[in-house]
């Protein structure tokens, strides 16, 4: 499987969308909004979505409601029957992807724990259609995601995030170890796998992220290795407010 695809499945894991956050004390909120970006050497892939705090500030504990659309696009190499070694052909695939989601939050003074479960869609139109790709046309699963944000000391704190969708067998796992190096600002290295029914790949990279009050920016890069095209840059962007 691509390079693009792995990507594709990471993204619509949603596990780049934003780091937990332990907030300072301010005004209630019920809201998280969020968008962002992935790009490699031949995919990108953009999605938008967002949080709800029903019952509860979004900081605190308590129920939440979540929702995610994505779309992109890719490509990849393969081998049509028809001559000795097959016709090598690259083919052009689209992705669409949504999600809804609910769950629950417990948040202590060091600790950011979140569970979600719900159901997800996926859309994957490839032209010419590669009939020998399972990952294609449309499915719909169960999804399952849970996060965990531990503050382990005043400058250091780590995350990671992990989620499955029974939609083509997707998974996707990332961890981050985060610095704060300046107020508001932190970097770090980030690693993570995931796959999906056609592929596996995995991730060492960094990250830098700026708090801007309930505003975050997080930009992150690195290597992405996978088991079928071998090794890619990635790059990705990720902006969330809160309110």
């Amino acid at each position: 499987m691509s390079r693009r695809n792995a990507v594709i499945a990471g993204l619509m894991a949603g596990g780049l969308i934003a780091a937990v956050n332990v907030q300072p004390s301010h005004a209630e909120q019920h809201f998280e909004v969020f968008g962002g970006g992935d790009i490699t050497n031949h995919s990108w892939f953009g999605y938008i979505g967002g949080v709800v705090a029903p019952m509860s500030d979004i900081n605190e504990s308590g129920v939440l409601l979540r929702g995610l659309f994505g779309y992109g696009d890719y490509e990849y190499g393969t081998r049509f029957p028809g001559a000795v070694g097959g016709i090598p052909t690259t083919i052009d695939g689209e992705i669409t992807s949504g999600e809804i989601m609910g769950g629950y939050q417990w948040a202590g003074p060091q600790t950011v724990v979140k569970l979600f479960a719900g159901v997800q869609f996926q859309d994957h139109d490839l032209s010419p259609n590669d009939e020998r790709n399972p990952v294609r046309g449309g499915d719909t699963g169960a999804k399952f995601q849970g996060e965990i944000y531990q503050h382990l000391s005043e400058s250091v704190w780590a995350s990671a995030i992990g989620t499955y969708s029974t939609s083509f067998d997707t998974y996707w796992t990332r961890a981050r170890l985060g610095f704060n190096v300046a107020p508001d600002w932190s970097v770090g290295p980030e690693g993570g796998i995931f796959g999906n029914e056609r592929f596996d790949q995995w991730r060492v990279g960094g990250f830098v992220r700026r708090q801007f009050g309930s505003n975050a920016l997080a930009l992150n890069a690195g290597l992405a290795d996978d088991r079928n095209e071998g090794d890619s840059a990635y790059g990705g962007v990720t902006y969330s407010l809160r309110f």
